[in-house]
C-alpha cells in the first residue's frame, strides 16, 4: 500500500492484494475520498522505506510505500489482463476485515 501526495493531500491511494503470501500492487484509486477520509487514512499510516509489494515497478515513482495495514474497500469496472483495476473508485475503510483476507483470487 500507498499513496501519492499533492498539496498536502493525498491525491491517490495505491492499491495492493495478497497472491499466496507476497503483497501485488494492481493500481491506485484517486476518486472516492473527501478531505475528513484522506486525514484519517494519514494519521493511519506508517512510513517503510522498501516497497512493500513485489512489483513496485509497475507503480508510479511517486508512491510514498506504507505499512500494509489498512484495508479499503474499492468498487472498480474490470480487471485488466496486467490484473490492475480499471476506474477504481475508493469506498471506505473496512476495519472489520484482515488484510489477509484480501487476496489477488478475489479479481480473478
Amino acid at each position: 500500500m500507498g499513496y501519492t501526495h499533492e498539496k498536502r493531500e493525498i491525491s491517490s491511494l495505491a492499491m495492493a492484494l495478497l497472491d499466496d503470501k507476497s503483497l501485488v500492487y494492481v493500481g491506485k484509486v484517486g476518486t472516492g475520498f473527501d478531505a475528513d477520509i484522506m486525514n484519517r487514512l494519514l494519521s493511519m499510516f506508517k512510513r517503510v522505506e522498501k516497497p512493500p509489494v513485489v512489483n513496485p515497478d509497475k507503480a508510479p515513482d511517486n508512491i510514498i510505500w506504507v505499512k500494509p495495514e489498512v484495508v479499503a474497500e474499492v468498487e472498480f469496472l474490470e480487471v485488466t489482463r496486467e490484473i490492475e483495476l480499471r476506474a477504481p473508485s475508493f469506498r471506505g475503510i473496512r476495519l472489520d476485515k484482515p488484510l489477509k483476507e484480501c487476496t489477488i483470487d478475489q479479481l480473478v
